[in-house]
């Protein structure tokens, strides 16, 4: 008789002891009302589009702010505003200000979470790490490591990032996953990316949104990627909505099982709106219909946000004479493939003029290395800024001549300027064939070479402001 009583004490401490574990761990999160609308608006790929422009029909960011802080502060417990990547670098306002101006307009928005583009990482990890300790909100990326020296996974995320987000507001919990796409190294300037590790990501998005789902008790879960391979994130399980960039595509639908997804094009054209209408049961919200689209913000979005535009008086008198200096007047359009030649010229002409090497080519990637066409009229530092946005140094390689011809010469994959129309290298002294061109470049593991020659305080953009000052437009 005493052993049963004392088994069932031992039970009903066990029971009361788990019942206070379950109670202790049961949030008050607030009223959870039947029924309720969440509604998440994004932008991708904004390149540090600040300013409104008419002839670029460039909304600018004061104009999508205004529209985004009034509807937070219209429904702040079910708004929720986010970045699915590359926000800072391409706009003269982002880049003179390293993206101090707009990650200071992000807080002010209200962003809730951002997750890391590929463009976040070209002005280097301290600037990255800089930007992120004056974000009031948290930067992710699940699937971004650390490499080790063997090149594979060493495992170890960059303290800085964040696999994911849990924002509590009255009566739910909603969880956002960041992640980027999968070996996108070719798209970072090498002597970056050789120090990441991207992994691929949808068994890392997986068990992220079931402890989210299953353990932190979220009642919903988006996914904000940097990747516009739509199908890829197709049927992960735990996830209520997909938010993607990086392809500047304009998308906007729903996986067969229903979840929305969509990406907004870039430079603020669109903001993606996907809203959420839930309804409650066991205690737990669930999504029972959805609607995607994106928001045209130039025809929407026509007034101002003083609290963006004061931002912007803040750092104008740092901006303005960079930015604002006429480098040179087209007296018509010039096509991104011409000014691209043209900034190959500027290299070969530059340092022939002023190194001890010849160089026989000069090039520049064409994959995106030249962003836009030129229109006629006044071309500013700011608008080379915009078509030319990368912070490429001057590099020398240093090539054996048999494989300049093949390996150079013949790539389609270039903007080239070369006198030789031939394919034969101009031989230095030393028996070496040279060329010149940006470090993104150089540092490519698909072109053969026996040296690169770096110039750390030559910038390609600079060189190309000064030849346009100089000697004008001409091919």
């Amino acid at each position: 008789m005493i052993k049963k009583k004392f088994i069932l004490v031992l039970n009903l401490i066990s029971f009361f002891s788990v019942s206070l574990y379950s109670c202790s761990n049961e949030e008050d999160l607030g009223e959870r009302v039947e029924e309720r609308t969440l509604n998440f608006y994004a932008l991708n790929d904004f390149h540090g589009a600040f300013l409104y422009d008419k002839s670029e029909k460039q909304t600018g960011l004061s104009r999508i702010a205004k529209f985004l802080i009034d509807e937070k502060s219209k429904d702040p417990e079910n708004t929720f505003i986010i970045s699915s990547g590359d926000m800072f670098q391409g706009g003269a306002e982002s880049n003179i200000t390293r993206g101090k101006i707009m990650v200071e307009a992000m807080n002010t928005i209200g962003f809730d979470s951002m997750t890391i583009g590929n463009h976040e990482f070209d002005w280097g990890e301290e600037t990255l790490k800089n930007l992120e300790n004056e974000m009031d909100f948290p930067l992710l990326g699940i699937n971004v490591f650390y490499e080790d020296d063997s090149g594979e996974n060493s495992l170890t995320r960059p303290e800085y990032l964040a696999p994911s987000t849990i924002i509590k507001k009255e009566g739910i919990k909603v969880g956002i996953i960041g992640s980027i796409m999968p070996n996108i190294d070719s798209s970072i300037l090498a002597t970056i990316s050789d120090d990441f590790y991207f992994e691929s990501s949808i068994s890392l998005i997986e068990e992220e949104a079931d402890r989210l789902k299953n353990k932190e008790n979220c009642d919903i879960v988006v996914l904000s990627a940097h990747d516009g391979g739509r199908i890829y994130y197709q049927g992960i399980e735990n996830i209520d909505a997909v938010f993607l960039g990086h392809e500047h595509e304009k998308m906007e639908g729903k996986y067969r099982d229903g979840v929305p997804y969509v990406q907004g094009v870039n430079y603020g054209k669109y903001l993606s709106h996907i809203s959420l209408d839930l309804k409650l049961e066991n205690n737990h919200y669930k999504v029972v219909s959805s609607n995607v689209e994106n928001i045209d913000t130039f025809s929407t979005f026509l007034e101002n946000s003083s609290q963006i535009d004061d931002i912007y008086s803040k750092y104008k008198d740092e901006i303005e004479p960079i930015r604002d200096e006429v480098l040179y007047t087209f007296d018509e359009r010039i096509s991104k493939s011409e000014f691209g030649k043209y900034i190959a010229k500027s290299l070969y002409e530059y340092v022939n003029s002023n190194y001890e090497y010849k160089v026989s080519l000069g090039c520049i990637n064409n994959n995106g290395g030249v962003r836009d066409d030129i229109e006629s009229g006044e071309f500013t530092y700011g608008d080379l800024l915009k078509v030319y946005p990368f912070e490429n140094i001057l590099c020398l390689l240093e090539i054996n001549p048999k494989d300049y011809k093949s390996s150079y010469f013949s790539q389609s994959g270039l903007y080239k300027y070369f006198e030789d129309e031939s394919g034969n290298p101009l031989i230095n002294e030393n028996g070496k064939a040279y060329i010149a061109t940006a470090d993104f470049v150089a540092y490519r593991d698909n072109s053969p070479k026996e040296r690169i020659i770096e110039y750390q305080d030559v910038l390609l953009r600079d060189v190309v402001a000064n030849n346009l000052k100089t000697n004008g437009f001409s091919l």
